[in-house]
C-alpha cells in the first residue's frame, strides 16, 4: 500500500505515544521509536551507562535481569499496540511480523506482543498472528519483487 504520494506502508511512524522519543523521521512517538532495535539498543544504553546492543540485550532477557526484560517486554507491548491498530485500519486476513528484532527476540517478548494485540483487538475479529518465514531478507525480497512487477507490468 503505498498510497497516492508513494508515502503509505510506513508502519513504523503511526504515533503510539505522543511526546514520546524522537524518531527518525523527525517526529516523536512512532512506534519505531518504541520498539525498534536502535530504540531498544537506547534504551538499554541508557538503563546500564554503557552501550548495549539488541544481542546483548536479548542475553541479559535470558539470564533473567529485570532491566532487560521491561526494556524488551515494553517494546513487545508497542508493537502489539501498534499491530491491533492496523488491524482496525486495515481488517487484514492475517498479520505477518518479521524483521531481525522481532524473529531472533526470546519467546517472552511473542507472547508479551500476542498478549497486547490481543487486548488492543477486544471485541474486534482477531486476523491470526504469525511470524514471517523469510526471515531478515524479507524486506529485500519485497524489494525485489515490487521492482520486478513494476518492470513486468510497464511501470519502470
Amino acid at each position: 500500500l503505498r498510497g497516492e504520494r508513494g508515502q503509505g506502508g510506513e508502519l513504523g511512524h503511526i504515533t503510539l505515544l505522543p511526546g514520546g522519543p524522537v524518531c527518525g523521521c523527525g517526529l516523536e512517538g512512532c512506534l519505531e521509536a518504541l520498539a525498534a532495535g536502535r530504540a531498544l539498543e537506547r534504551e538499554a544504553s541508557y538503563a546500564y551507562h554503557r552501550k548495549v546492543d539488541t544481542k546483548e540485550l536479548f542475553q541479559l532477557f535470558q539470564e533473567g535481569e529485570p532491566r532487560a526484560r521491561r526494556i524488551l517486554l515494553q517494546a513487545a507491548r508497542y508493537v502489539g499496540m501498534g499491530l491491533a491498530s492496523l488491524v482496525k485500519a486495515f481488517d487484514p486476513g492475517v498479520v505477518v511480523v518479521g524483521g531481525g528484532l522481532a524473529l531472533n527476540a526470546p519467546q517472552a517478548y511473542w507472547e508479551a506482543l500476542e498478549e497486547a494485540y490481543r487486548h488492543y483487538l477486544a471485541g474486534w475479529e482477531m486476523p491470526p498472528l504469525r511470524r514471517a518465514l523469510l526471515g531478515e531478507e524479507a524486506g529485500l525480497l519485497g524489494a525485489a519483487l515490487t521492482a520486478y512487477l513494476e518492470v513486468r507490468d510497464g511501470g519502470g
